[in-house]
């Protein structure tokens, strides 16, 4: 060995560097206080009976009557707005079937 060189190992380069973001100090930056936005909690609403509409090509809708499928009074668009709504996998005929639960009006 040399005599002025002490045995030393290399200094690591991941050692001295500080995350600015992990700083507890904050690097002299100014904290901003926000409010806090407040949640209004939906009322559960209850749905009645389902039904099963179907959906044609062109987007005209029908329910089932008892004994045959008769127009029905609003759009598969309407019915996802207002209705809980569940696509079924069988088509029939190239028509798309859903099961519609509509809900019920409160007293």
């Amino acid at each position: 060995m040399e005599l002025g060189k002490a045995i030393m190992s290399k200094k690591s380069q991941y050692v001295g560097k500080k995350n600015i973001r992990n700083n507890p100090s904050g690097g002299g930056r100014v904290a901003v206080v926000r409010e806090l936005p407040v949640y209004q909690l939906k009322e559960p609403v209850e749905y009645g009976k389902m039904f099963i509409v179907m959906e044609d090509g062109d987007r005209n809708t029908f329910s089932y009557n008892g004994s045959s499928w008769v127009p029905h009074s609003m759009t598969m668009q309407e019915c996802r707005a207002e209705c809980q709504v569940k696509e079924l996998p069988q088509k029939v005929n190239g028509k798309i079937r859903y099961e519609v639960r509509a809900p019920i009006p409160k007293r």
